[in-house]
């Protein structure tokens, strides 16, 4: 296994050899975590990040949209698949609906996705 450095940032699912194994227990602030992940992503919400640009409906949605389908992906997946875990976060077109969005790479985060750079 090369154990160099990838040139770009990757969220990779967390079980990503073994996906038949249990994932391990939710730490005690799991569903507060993921709650805050999806308030970031809520228009109406006042606990946005100041780092993060203000986020219409439009954009929330289609945040929702592509992180629904990258989930999708992985459950409906029949066999590995590598390509399904992991995301490039510098795609434009996921950086775009997802990436620039804190409560986005939060989400994917509490579903178990690592950061690895």
């Amino acid at each position: 296994m090369d154990n160099t450095k990838p040139k770009v940032e990757e969220i990779s699912s967390s079980n990503g050899t073994a996906p038949c194994l249990p994932l391990p227990p939710l730490p005690p602030n799991a569903i507060e975590n993921f709650h805050a992940a999806l308030s970031y992503l809520n228009p109406n919400t006042t606990t946005t990040p100041k780092e993060q640009p203000s986020i219409t409906h439009a954009q929330s949605k289609s945040c929702i949209i592509m992180l629904m389908k990258i989930l999708d992906n992985i459950l409906n997946e029949t066999s590995y698949n590598s390509k399904r875990r992991s995301i490039k976060v510098s795609n434009k077109t996921f950086y775009n609906k997802v990436g620039q969005y804190k409560g986005g790479l939060d989400f994917l985060k509490s579903c178990h996705f690592i950061e690895v750079t």
